[in-house]
């Protein structure tokens, strides 16, 4: 399943993988054990609790070259 958000402005910085190579790569984290919080948060559909927990996978986007990085993002 894919998910694509439309008509965003001002549109998000960066780029990032399109088309067929909308890929990730993920890598598993070994991270200090924090206590578990909870966050409350607002979007367009409504107030939401969250509970944040230790990561546990990192994911990247990838692309065989990279090439979805362009000269103008600073990362």
């Amino acid at each position: 399943m894919c998910v694509a958000k439309q008509n965003v402005s001002p549109p998000a910085p960066g780029g990032g993988p399109t088309g067929a190579t909308s890929s990730f790569i993920c890598y598993k984290v070994k991270c200090p054990k924090m206590p578990d919080q909870n966050i409350t948060l607002q979007d367009q559909f409504g107030t939401h609790i969250f509970v944040i927990k230790a990561a546990k996978t990192l994911c990247a986007p990838a692309s065989p070259s990279g090439a979805f990085l362009d000269a103008s993002s600073p990362f």
